[in-house]
This record gives structure tokens, C-alpha cells and sequence, in this order.
């Protein structure tokens, strides 16, 4: 069957909003895995490449950023290997515009700044063309393609972060300045769609790009072909990039993702899950028709109600259907659903949908499109990509699924009734967003799902997705980036959902929360071609961006702590961990056993890991412990600096506590660590237990003892219980 299908022109990148990708907080992060998925609420077995090739990132050079910190103090960042240029940097915002920043002055502002520091962008206005110059939640968000002889350069972006008064806080330069290429593809077009293989494809869009390729060789590039096209089956939106003179398929992606008669329209729907009883609910946006000399038509309000004028007195002929200003419900099995009767002028009727004349699916469809397109409307205002008449198909027989296909949503009928179940269409919904806010890029599979999980889970405040339908997916989980990412969409969004869930929870403002979940994305953060790693650190740069009061990253955000718990909790953003420890008698007469009275010294490692650009300093902590064997007399103790991906110790300055004489047998004795940080770390504890005992049973040991990490993110947990031989 041919399935409806409008076709989205991404050739055109002009616009009133201007279009494309990427983005952390001062400490930066060097993050690897591949990712790939379309956007079905379960994927259909299909298999799409993984991205061959991403960027490569690393801590700006010693001399580069000598000559950044020279030109512009305090500033700092990220460098692309790959592209010999800087990927993101940020610091103390730089006036730049007089009167500040406006619609009139965002482009030519943007273009003055970039000719500026020509050491920095490495490239010629003429080879750059606005992809997007959007003013979001207080910022202005600005991206350039980055174009050579008139052929776009595939993530090949400059980026820049405005303030309303004309500050710029944050820039990327992937210009790739190295360039150089024959322009001139040596297959054609149709060669290329061939080449990906898939059965019955039609040709949607097709541009010829340069794709960036990183070697053992270093840089290099490849003249391609980037087509989309449509399958059926299976059913799929593929966007891939083809090398224009070998056929070799560089990446491949799918995106599957009315006198007046007054009257109030109600309906029987689920609130939540199928197996809910049923609750009566206003159904707004409706469209309801008269029919009849003098008839008229109508759309009901967030109410439910319609009012529509009539020639004349006597009942008419009322009638509607699933079908309103922003959904119109298909079932695909079968005849469209229609409620009517006849209504008075001067009398309120109602027209009620129910089992008689509705599949509870088609009316759950129908209610549940709407509630998600008034929750993003509360969020964003002025995001107006999905009010139109989007397509909801129900009722697919022997189809256990559901899908976003770039224009509609669909849902199958066969185990639970995916339609039935509130959830699964917002989450559908949710890819709509994404998809649209995205335009023409877009992020990767992970993040698609992700940020379609929490677009749900927000909505319902209920972490779990798909409960009733399938194994749910819980966004209240311990799963870190990059240990549990395994490729496959559904399961790494779990991770970046997560890190969304948990910042919802800490803020405990669900509308501050859902701000920055949505309004950092205008950033366009991720890409299917970049790991997954990279892609969620640079979403938590632009929600940093989205948080920041001032223009200056470098100095935290309002709400920097609790969104560095969230995502630190997930493995994004810097960590700060406890790596071993060693305990140590001291005592006048040291013999390695514990005697009453006897000093013991605890030294503890700690371990910087996944940042770039900053170290860790003033790193401090303190020590308590509940047991009452044990006395501290030295609870604070001084790390000082540790570098990145290093580990830096207490040994100068240790812990020291005292055994007492009630100390008869051998005990778990817990201790409790709170480590501090400067700039924008926070203060966590981390539990450590050590088996002690006095001298007849056990002796110390002098070997660091290695920790085990929880999953717990951010809160530590170190459980060590060491056999140790009696005397």
C-alpha cells in the first residue's frame, strides 16, 4: 500500500529560521562510540551502518591556545584534529554589538566577528552561508555552513552564542582550512542511490557534499552524494552519504521518526494505559460541521466547546470527525470514525464519542496528539514546525509497532494497541519535535530516542515508557556513558533520558527543567555521523548555554550544580572519583596492628577523568565515620590540583583517626568522604568500609586497597572488606 508521504525539501536552507548541529560546560570531554537508529517507538529489524568516520577531539594545542587565551583571557576549549581548528571554546563574553543583537544585525554581527579572527575560523566569508540565526530563551543562537567552490562541507560549521545585548560567549570553528578537492563527481546520481541497496527506493532529495574522513594517514576527504530516499519494506526514510567516486556507502541513517448551535465534543479515552477505565475528556481543536441550508462550520476550543452561526430556527444536522487543526486520525483498517446528531439553536448540545462510533484507539490518538502538542506549546511558544493537520494512522493490523515517518505518526494494532497507550504517542510526538527543530540536520539515533523517552515520561511524570506494551524503558537508571552503550537507539537514549529525568528531579522546577531539555537543542547538538559520547557532552554545553545568566560559561550557571549531577550521573561531563586508598599505623611504636591508642593514617586517591581544557583544583574533602571505636582527630585534608585523566592523592596531608581500646572484635568500620571542587563541581560523599580489629585477630596492610564503583554516578560507593590473617 502506498503510504502517504509529503516530501520535505532540504536543499532550501534559507528561511525566516535559519538551519544546523553541536556542544558542555568549561570542562570539556573526550567522548567515543558509534550510534545509528531511526526513530520507530521499537526499531523494526532492519540493519542501517554504523558511522565510519567522527571527530576527533582533543585539549586544544599548547601554542593555539596560548594565542586564544592572548588574544581573548580566560578563554578556553576543544579542539578538532581532524579539522586542525578549534571545535567549541567559551569564556568571558566580548561586546561586540552596539544596541545589541536583532533580527537586522545577527548575520552581518556574526560575519564582522568571524573576519575578525581569521587565526581562529581559518575561513572566507564567501565559503560560509547562514544555516541558522534563531533567538531562543534569551540567547541567539548562529550557524554557518561551511561551503568549498560552492559544495557544502558535511558538518563543516561555524558556531556562535550570542547574549540580547550583544555578547558573543561561546564559538566553534570545524572549517576545515586543508581542504582542497576536485569537485567534479565521477558517478552519477543514480549510481549512487543504487549503491545502498535497498530494494524500491525513491529518490526524495539529493545534494553533493565533501564528508570529512579521519586515517591513520591524518585528514582527508571524499566527494559524495547525500540522498534521501523512501522504502516501503522495509518502511524507512534513509538519509546516506555515498562517495561520488567510488559507490562506497560513507554512512546511511533512517528517520523513522461550528441562530448559533453551541455544543461541547467529549470522548472516552485512556488516560494513560489500556488497561485504565475509561475517563470522559473534553477534545479540543476539533472540526465540527452544520449541514443544511444555512450550516456553517467550527473547531472546539481547549474545552471542548464550538459555536457556529445558522441561518434560521429547527434542528440541523451536526457532524464530526477525528480530524482537528493539529491531528487528523486514520484508521487504516477500516472507515474513519464520524459522531453526529441533531442540535438546536439556542440549546448546548453534546457530541460524545464512544464505542458506537470510535475505536478507542482512534479517540486516544486523536486526545493524546493534542495534549502533546499543548505541552510543547507551554514549553516554546514559537514553535510553530508541527501546527498543521499531522497524520495519525491506527488500527495497523499485524503490526506490533510505532512509528514517526518525518510527517505523521503511525501505530499498530497488533499486541497491546501501541495508540492505546499515552506514552507511546508522545513519544512519537516527541521525534516530531526533535525532527523538526533539527531540520534539515540531525541528531543521532540515541538522541532521537532519548529525547523522545523524556518528552513522554515528562508529560505523564512517570519515568517509565511502554509499560503495557513492552518491557518498559525506566528513565530512574544508573546507565552511563560510554560503559553501557551497546549501538542500538532505543537502549543508549536511556542514557542521555536518564541524565534529562534525573535533572528534572534535582532542579525540582519541571517547567525550568523542560526549558532546558527543549531550548538547548535550537543549538543542534549531535550528529549521526559523530559518536555518541561527543554528541551528549555538546547537548550539556548548550544546556549550560540555555542556563547561563551572564554570557560567561567559565563561571558556572545558575543551576550548574544540579545539571552536573544529573548528567555526571550518567557519565557525561567530568568525573571525580575515588580510585584506592591505604591505611597506615603511625604510632609512636608502629607494628602494623592496632593497639589501643594507636594513630592510623589514611591516604586516598582520586581520579580526574573525561575532561579536556580544565583541571580539577582546590580539590578538598573531609572525613567522618559513625563508629565509636574510632576517633578522628584529622578530618579535613588537602588534594590541591589533579590533572586530567590523572590521579592526584591526600599522602601530604592524610586523614588521621585513633583506635580506642573498645576495639575487641573485627568490625566494618564506615567512613564517609566529601570531596569539594573548584569551578563548578560539587560536593558528593563517598563510603568507604574497612574491616578493623585489634591485635590478637588482625593486622593492617600497607597495599593501596582498589576501589569498586557503583553505578550510582555521582555517589560513590567503595565496599572493601579484605581477609586479613590472624596472629
Amino acid at each position: 500500500m502506498d503510504k502517504p508521504f509529503r516530501k520535505c525539501s532540504h536543499s532550501d536552507r534559507g528561511g525566516e529560521i535559519r538551519y544546523r548541529h553541536l556542544a558542555w560546560k568549561p570542562f570539556l570531554i573526550l567522548l567515543l562510540v558509534a550510534n545509528l537508529a531511526g526513530y520507530a517507538f521499537q526499531r523494526p529489524g532492519h540493519t542501517i551502518s554504523s558511522p565510519p568516520y567522527g571527530f576527533q577531539l582533543h585539549e586544544i594545542p599548547e601554542e593555539q591556545a596560548n594565542a586564544l587565551k592572548s588574544k581573548y583571557p580566560g578563554w578556553c576549549g576543544i579542539w578538532n584534529s581532524l579539522s586542525g581548528t578549534i571545535h567549541r571554546a567559551v569564556g568571558p563574553s566580548l561586546p561586540l554589538a552596539v544596541g545589541g543583537i536583532t533580527e537586522e544585525n545577527v548575520e552581518e554581527t556574526a560575519r564582522h566577528f568571524v573576519q575578525e579572527n581569521q587565526e581562529i575560523f581559518k575561513v572566507s566569508g564567501e565559503d560560509l552561508r547562514l544555516l541558522r540565526a534563531v533567538r531562543r530563551s534569551g540567547k541567539w543562537f548562529v550557524v554557518f555552513d561551511r561551503y568549498f567552490k560552492g559544495v557544502r562541507v558535511w558538518d563543516g560549521r561555524v558556531d556562535l552564542r550570542f547574549t540580547d545585548d550583544g555578547r558573543v560567549f561561546l564559538i566553534g570553528a570545524d572549517t576545515y582550512p586543508s581542504l582542497d578537492i576536485n569537485i567534479n563527481p565521477g558517478l552519477i546520481l543514480e549510481s549512487a542511490v543504487q549503491s545502498l541497496l535497498l530494494a524500491g527506493a525513491r529518490l526524495m532529495e539529493s545534494e553533493l557534499v565533501i564528508f570529512p574522513e579521519g586515517g591513520k594517514s591524518g585528514p582527508g576527504f571524499s566527494l559524495a552524494w547525500y540522498v534521501e530516499v523512501w522504502t516501503e519494506r522495509p518502511l524507512a526514510h534513509y538519509r546516506g552519504i555515498v562517495d561520488a567516486n567510488t559507490g562506497e556507502v560513507l554512512l546511511l541513517y533512517d528517520d523513522i521518526r461550528y441562530d448559533t448551535i453551541t455544543g461541547d465534543i467529549v470522548g472516552l479515552i485512556h488516560p494513560q494505559h489500556r488497561s485504565d477505565p475509561y475517563e470522559e475528556m473534553p477534545f479540543e481543536y476539533e472540526w465540527v460541521g452544520v449541514f443544511g441550508s444555512g450550516g456553517g462550520w467550527g473547531i472546539s476550543d481547549t474545552l471542548g466547546h464550538f459555536e457556529i452561526e445558522v441561518e434560521g430556527p429547527g434542528k440541523r444536522l451536526v457532524r464530526t470527525e477525528l480530524v482537528g487543526n493539529f491531528v487528523r486520525v486514520t484508521n487504516y483498517a477500516g472507515p474513519e470514525a464520524v459522531c453526529q446528531d441533531s442540535l438546536t439553536p439556542g440549546i448546548n448540545g453534546e457530541m460524545a464519542w464512544g464505542d458506537t462510533n470510535s475505536l478507542p484507539g482512534e479517540r486516544d490518538g486523536y486526545f493524546h496528539t493534542n495534549v502533546a502538542h499543548d505541552h510543547i506549546k507551554l514549553v516554546d511558544p514559537d514553535f510553530l514546525f508541527l501546527d498543521y493537520q499531522m497524520p495519525c494512522e491506527v488500527n495497523i493490523p499485524n503490526f506490533s509497532n510505532a512509528y514517526w515517518d518525518g510527517y505523521g505518526m503511525h501505530f499498530g494494532a497488533g499486541g497491546n494497541d501501541f495508540v492505546q497507550h499515552a506514552d507511546v504517542v508522545y513519544h512519537e510526538y516527541g521525534h516530531g519535535i526533535t525532527d523538526y527543530q533539527y531540520r534539515p540536520s540531525a541528531p543521532s539515533g540515541a538522541m532521537h530516542e532519548g529525547f523522545s523517552d523524556f518528552y513522554a515520561a515528562t508529560i505523564t511524570n512517570d519515568s517509565r515508557i511502554g509499560e503495557g506494551v513492552m518491557t518498559p524503558r525506566d528513565l530512574d537508571n544508573n546507565m552511563r556513558s560510554p560503559e553501557d552503550l551497546r549501538g542500538e537507539s532505543h537502549h543508549d537514549g536511556m542514557i542521555i533520558g536518564g541524565a534529562l529525568w534525573h535533572m528534572r528531579e534535582n532542579l525540582g522546577d519541571v517547567p525550568l527543567a523542560e526549558s532546558l531539555f527543549h531550548f538547548a537543542r535550537y543549538g543542534l547538538p549531535g550528529s549521526p555521523s559523530q559518536p555518541n559520547p561527543q554528541n551528549f557532552l555538546d547537548y550539556l554545553l548548550e544546556v549550560y548555554v540555555v542556563d547561563d545568566d551572564d554570557g560567561d560559561l567559565t563561571n558556572g550557571t545558575p543551576h550548574g550544580t544540579e545539571i552536573a549531577l544529573a548528567f555526571g550521573r550518567h557519565g557525561i561531563g567530568p568525573t571525580l572519583e575515588l580510585d584506592s586508598f591505604e591505611v597506615t599505623d603511625i604510632s609512636a611504636q608502629p607494628d602494623m596492628f592496632l593497639d589501643a591508642g594507636d594513630t592510623v593514617k589514611m591516604v586516598n586517591w582520586l581520579r580526574f577523568s573525561q575532561a579536556i581544557g580544565i583541571s580539577a583544583d582546590s580539590v578538598t574533602a573531609t572525613m567522618s565515620c559513625t563508629e565509636p571505636s574510632i576517633d578522628i582527630v584529622k578530618e579535613t585534608s588537602i588534594f590541591g590540583e589533579i590533572p586530567i585523566d590523572s590521579t592526584g592523592d591526600n599522602s601530604a596531608d592524610p586523614f588521621l583517626f585513633v583506635v580506642s581500646d573498645t576495639l575487641t572484635r573485627v568490625i566494618d568500620v564506615p567512613f564517609f568522604v566529601q570531596l569539594f571542587a573548584n569551578p563548578i563541581f560539587y560536593i558528593h560523599t563517598l563510603p568507604l568500609w574497612s574491616e578493623l580489629a585489634i591485635r590478637r585477630y588482625f593486622w593492617l596492610t600497607t597495599t593501596r586497597v582498589p576501589l569498586l564503583r557503583c553505578s550510582l554516578n555521582l555517589l560513590w560507593v567503595a565496599w572493601v572488606s579484605k581477609p586479613m590473617t590472624g596472629t
